[in-house]
């Protein structure tokens, strides 16, 4: 007997759960947008996720959401310095 598992009667995994996410603010300049959000990571703590006229940019985990909320208001700062608004 094979060890091989045949993809048809694979077993099925149960769909991802959407994780909780809060919106922490919007920038625009021209016409691009970069959106920052807070994700829920449970107990892997927050992730601070940009995205870029609705694509993702980038993300980075941080043990808390005090420490991500604090760093996003960091690269807030940086982009408005360069010109982006808040909308």
């Amino acid at each position: 007997m094979s060890d091989r598992i045949d993809a048809w009667n694979a077993p099925k995994l149960a769909p991802a759960k959407p994780r909780p996410t809060a919106s922490l603010w919007t920038l625009t300049k021209d016409a691009q947008r970069i959106d920052a959000e807070l994700v829920d990571q449970s107990a892997a703590g927050c992730e601070l996720r940009m995205l870029q006229n609705g694509e993702w940019l980038s993300g980075r985990r941080f043990s808390d959401r005090a420490r991500a909320m604090a760093h996003g208001d960091d690269v807030r700062h940086q982009l408005e310095s360069r010109g982006w608004q808040s909308t």
